[in-house]
């Protein structure tokens, strides 16, 4: 953080300058094996939830001498917490702002702002007092940074709420569309459940083409992009397409542009991209596509995402501690297929709730780099909020 031509209306002060200790009866933390999935009261704890479980004990309440900040010992996260609320037992360190010459939330954006070295899950608490803090002495100017600060980061949180239900709603969306269709029809029993009487239980090979990966000999393998782009697992797996690590000049198996790549070994089975160029696939992976005039290769994929947890079922109940999906088990698993138009409409209405939800969170990540920006700009000085201050005199 850099304070070269900082404005005399500043001030550095030494971080346990920046804290108070405080007289408050000894409350006892939680243990993590303590934690409720609800209670009375929330606890916050070292870790990235902001709320990580609940408990109905009173005498581990805190709920004076707030608001505080948490601080994760061991993963250097930061909490402003304004409420009553039980500490969690392992890795939490309280702080209490001092007051005197910082407003506690100003405190808290200023410790977001400090870049604490990442010792593994050693303690940082130590590192963390090494620091100082730079702030305007002037109370208002701290309250207008803390004011701008906040309106950027509830603007995202606002789209991350809204994508979380959005997720919800394709979730439920997907739950009835697959079960009642798009025509209202009478339903049948089957063998797989309850679906329209005009759609036809077959098998996932009847519907779409499966091509299962082969790995190429390992000394085919480079990084310098020579030959076919590598893909062998969930590891190399971007937001929608796949980023390759490793390339092959003999490929095995290839997939084409378009075709839904499926893991099929690991914790992640089940997982998918889409291919937008060609692949050599590993044996870890499968390229999947409609069968043109039969099944719609969007629909394939949204199918694909709503058994995903039976197909994960499949891969892990062959006794092994190592997920994994044959070919035989994929061609042959039941599912339940509309005419070629419904898949066309189940695939379009279930899409745009995947555009909403994308376009959300890029506006989220984006709303994100603005906070992470803002944030050094204003805790160093260079960007000033003196004409909210004076505007508001």
């Amino acid at each position: 953080m850099s304070i070269q031509n900082l404005s005399s209306k500043w001030e550095i002060s030494k971080f346990d300058s920046c804290i108070k200790k405080v007289k408050s009866p000894k409350r006892p933390s939680i243990p993590k094996e303590q934690y409720q999935a609800t209670g009375q009261f929330p606890i916050i704890d070292q870790s990235s939830e902001f709320i990580c479980g609940w408990t109905d004990s009173t005498e581990s309440v805190i709920d004076d001498n707030l608001p505080v900040i948490i601080f994760g010992d061991h993963t250097r996260i930061f909490k402003y917490v304004d409420f009553p609320f039980a500490a969690g037992a392992d890795g939490t360190k309280i702080l209490h702002p001092n007051d005197d010459i910082l407003g506690p939330l100003f405190f808290y954006y200023a410790l977001l702002n400090l870049d604490v070295p990442n010792k593994g899950y050693n303690r940082h608490y130590k590192y963390l007092r090494e620091f100082s803090v730079t702030f305007p002495i002037s109370k208002g100017e701290q309250i207008a940074i803390v004011w701008v600060l906040r309106a950027v980061q509830e603007a995202r949180e606002a789209r991350r709420r809204e994508a979380a239900l959005e997720r919800e709603r394709k979730a439920a969306l997907m739950d009835f569309l697959f079960t009642h269709g798009t025509h209202g029809e009478p339903r049948q029993q089957t063998e797989i459940g309850e679906v329209p009487q005009n759609w036809l239980v077959c098998k996932l090979k009847d519907v779409a083409n499966i091509l299962m990966g082969q790995s190429p000999p390992g000394e085919t393998y480079n990084t310098s992009g020579d030959g076919k782009p590598l893909i062998n697992g969930p590891v190399e797996f971007g937001a929608e397409h796949p980023t390759p690590i490793q390339w092959t000049i003999k490929p095995t198996k290839v997939c084409k542009t378009g075709d839904i790549l499926f893991c099929v070994r690991g914790n992640t089975t089940g997982r998918m991209n889409i291919a937008d160029r060609e692949y050599c696939i590993g044996r870890g992976i499968a390229a999947i596509n409609g069968k043109p005039a039969i099944s719609d290769t969007d629909f394939v994929r949204c199918l694909l995402e709503k058994e995903v947890l039976k197909i994960y079922q499949i891969a892990v109940s062959g006794g092994s501690t190592f997920p994994n999906i044959g070919g035989s088990q994929l061609n042959n698993y039941q599912i339940a297929v509309p005419p070629f138009p419904e898949q066309k409409e189940i695939a379009t209405a279930i899409g745009c709730c995947k555009a909403k939800i994308a376009t959300l969170e890029q506006e989220a990540a984006l709303l994100e780099e603005l906070f992470r920006a803002m944030l050094e700009e204003l805790m160093t000085g260079r960007l000033s909020t003196l004409p909210l201050v004076e505007g508001a005199t």
